[in-house]
């Protein structure tokens, strides 16, 4: 996952991060550490996360806005989110992942 793409998305992000989510990513099944394994991981375990919850206001935000939009509205907004490339819809994961990641870690 991290060979795809420009390099530089990833040189922000910490080496613990990064073997986080390649290794969480891995394909095959069999190599993939568990769930149990990977909440083990050192890179949540000595994260500055202060075990509150993250701001994730804007993602209620979002589905109160789409909730009160007219039926046409949400259809063609559905349409929208329907025509981006795989590429693109990684880019917008990736900047969700990165407004929760208020440490930058």
């Amino acid at each position: 996952p991290m060979s795809n793409g420009p390099k530089e998305r990833w040189d922000s992000i910490s080496t613990q991060a990064r073997e986080f989510v390649r290794s969480a990513l891995t394909f095959s099944a069999t190599a993939r550490p568990s769930a149990s394994e990977l909440l083990e991981h050192p890179w949540l375990l000595d994260s500055a996360w202060d075990g509150g919850k993250p701001d994730m206001s804007f993602v209620w935000d979002g589905c109160s806005n789409l909730a009160k939009a007219s039926q046409f509205r949400r259809a063609c907004m559905q349409l929208m989110a329907l025509s981006f490339t795989d590429e693109e819809q990684l880019e917008l994961t990736r900047q969700g992942f990165l407004k929760l990641d208020t440490s930058n870690s």
